[in-house]
């Protein structure tokens, strides 16, 4: 009965996940232009380095985590750096500011436009199990870091809405 439960459970959160993506907002930032799903929060203060957030609904009253992306612009003028480069130093600072922190995916993506970085990884914030999937792009003298951030045991259920505002993401 309980696994029954369960699988309605999931079913309905999954059904929830497609109907909320089904809205998208446009969203058009100075150098970049991204969508959101309808109802998602859509933060712009900057607040801890970030250019963007996104925010999901709390799925009850007991969700102390709202899945989340957020868009970090770097100036990289003067560094000489590419993407083999940035992607480099990236996963020394994971490493650096979750050591527990475990890259599970790294990989070069060409889609004929610009090739981008996906890297998936696991690691532990505030004792809370967190998965991350990161775009990164380098270009015009900047590098720009897309972040996925949910919680472990829900980064398959929001993966596909995550990954259609991942994949929403372009430069101007």
């Amino acid at each position: 009965m309980k696994t029954i439960t369960l699988v309605l459970l999931l079913v309905f959160i999954i059904g929830a996940q497609r109907i909320t993506a089904q809205n998208w907002v446009n969203i058009n930032k100075k150098e970049y232009r991204i969508k959101s799903p309808a109802g998602w929060t859509v933060d712009s203060s900057k607040q801890m380095g970030t250019d963007l957030i996104l925010f999901s609904m709390l799925e009850n009253s007991t969700d102390k985590f709202r899945e989340n992306i957020n868009v970090q612009v770097q100036n990289t003028a003067g560094m000489n750096i590419d993407l083999a480069k940035y992607t480099a130093i990236s996963a020394t600072k994971i490493k650096a500011m979750a050591p527990d922190s475990k890259i599970e995916e790294s990989k070069t993506i060409n889609t004929g436009k610009l090739a981008f970085q996906k890297t998936i990884y696991t690691a532990t914030q505030d004792h809370l199990a967190l998965k991350f999937e990161q775009y990164y792009y380098v270009a015009n003298k900047k590098a720009y870091v897309i972040t996925f951030t949910s919680e472990l045991r829900k980064f398959d259920i929001f993966k596909p809405v995550a990954e259609e505002i991942l994949n929403s993401f372009s430069l101007k």
